[in-house]
């Protein structure tokens, strides 16, 4: 995968995370529409069954011809499977003059609530309970004309359990719990996906930044062994030259600059060299403290501060290049901080068994687009620098089988952090 096609990718793989995300919340949303529209057929068909069974209870009432109790009685039977409970008559005193089934609270509390029934023809249901009630008045069989308008009714009392808005209800509630459980699967699917991607994508890219680095270190070992011999000959020659011309200072100087140059370019060289250098290390067990104090030793020019007090006494690592990966990360460190800043280099134990070893300047920290670019070979800006020192320390701490991170800290200055895991 190239550079300019994996943002694509990314582009796609991000859609689709979108689309599952919008397709799991529009399950939910559905499933809540659903749950909110049962909830008002529930109440709907509550209201009405209640009001038939009062009314057909009231038919049968006006229509018997026999005792009204039986009347009732029958009613129950008939009616039971659809969740009536309980009919009763009360008289206008709330007196019970008959009753069938099983009231929801005793009859003396039931007939102390007849002042609740609205006087209408018909009567809006109340929840007691799981149960509903319903009240309507009803008179006397064979009551007509004047006499029957005059007199007061009685209260025919209904008490049914909601057994079909309970269906309705309980199918709405199995489809939110499916909904709500394929959503969630999809937003775990999706989480997992978005995952590996991303871990695809990082692997890839370490494999191509490998493949670049394995490239690029094959060509620097061949310019640079191309370059070593023919410019030890001239740095040799240059300093005969300088003994030669002791007597023409002019000349001399010239002489001596070409010297310096040859140094600088033997310096590159080796460093070039040091980068195409395998990766491969020999790890012994070594006292970490004893190598961050030697890196100090050589590159901290004495404004280091030295914290070893938790670090582990000893740990498996190549301490020859692991003090390489010290001395870098040090000398660019104070190179980095105001004159007569100090310094801070940490060892100590990392969680799990590891080693975390940390830098930290006074500079002024790092930009954010040069953070992932720091370790890139050739990257410095620095006049006299190669930009290579991190890019060794990085192969380093990755044939080591670590992590090398850098960061700015909360308090001003960049850290380099260094963690090692054991081997």
């Amino acid at each position: 995968m190239t550079a300019r096609s994996r943002p694509p990718d990314r582009r796609a793989h991000l859609g689709l995370l979108v689309t599952t995300v919008l397709t799991a919340m529009a399950l939910l949303a559905s499933a809540g529409v659903n749950q909110l529209s049962a909830a008002a057929t529930a109440d709907t068909v509550t209201r009405s069954r209640a009001l038939d069974m009062a009314r057909a209870a009231r038919g049968a009432l006006r229509q018997g011809r026999g005792d009204p109790g039986e009347a009732l009685q029958t009613l129950v039977d008939e009616w039971g499977k659809e969740g009536l409970r309980y009919a009763a008559v009360f008289g206008p005193d709330g007196a019970i003059l008959s009753e069938a089934g099983t009231p929801a609270e005793p009859v003396e509390a039931l007939a102390r609530r007849l002042t609740w029934l609205p006087r209408g023809p018909d009567a809006e249901p109340e929840r007691v309970g799981d149960i509903i009630r319903v009240g309507v008045p009803i008179r006397p069989a064979g009551a007509r004309g004047r006499a029957a308008r005059g007199a007061r009714p009685a209260i025919l009392v209904v008490e049914m359990e909601p057994v079909m808005a309970d269906a309705i209800l309980g199918r709405a509630r199995l489809g939110l719990v499916v909904s709500g459980a394929a959503a969630m699967a999809l937003l775990v699917l999706a989480a997992v996906f978005w995952r590996m991607s991303r871990r695809a994508e990082r692997a890839e890219a370490e494999l191509a930044r490998d493949r670049h680095l394995a490239a690029l270190g094959e060509m620097s070992a061949v310019l640079g062994h191309e370059i070593r011999n023919p410019l030890a000959s001239l740095k040799g020659h240059a300093q005969l030259l300088v003994e030669k011309l002791a007597d023409a200072p002019a000349a001399q100087a010239k002489a001596e600059r070409v010297v310096n140059e040859a140094l600088r370019l033997e310096r590159l060289t080796t460093e070039v060299l040091q980068f195409a250098r395998s990766g491969e290390v020999e790890r012994q067990p070594a006292s970490p403290a004893a190598v961050l104090v030697r890196a100090v030793d050589v590159a901290g020019e004495g404004r280091v501060d030295v914290d070893v007090d938790t670090a582990p006494e000893r740990f498996s690592l190549d301490a020859v290049r692991l003090e390489q990966v010290l001395v870098n990360l040090v000398r660019n460190a104070v190179q980095a901080s105001p004159p007569g800043a100090r310094v801070e280099a940490r060892a100590a134990a990392a969680p799990g068994g590891g080693l975390l070893l940390e830098v930290r300047d006074k500079g002024p920290g790092l930009p954010d687009d040069d953070v992932e670019r720091l370790f890139e070979p050739f990257q410095t800006d620095k006049v006299r620098g190669t930009g290579l020192g991190l890019a060794v320390a990085r192969r380093i701490v990755d044939a080591h089988g670590g992590t090398i991170r850098a960061s700015n800290h909360p308090e001003g200055g960049a850290v380099l952090t260094v963690r090692l895991p054991a081997a």
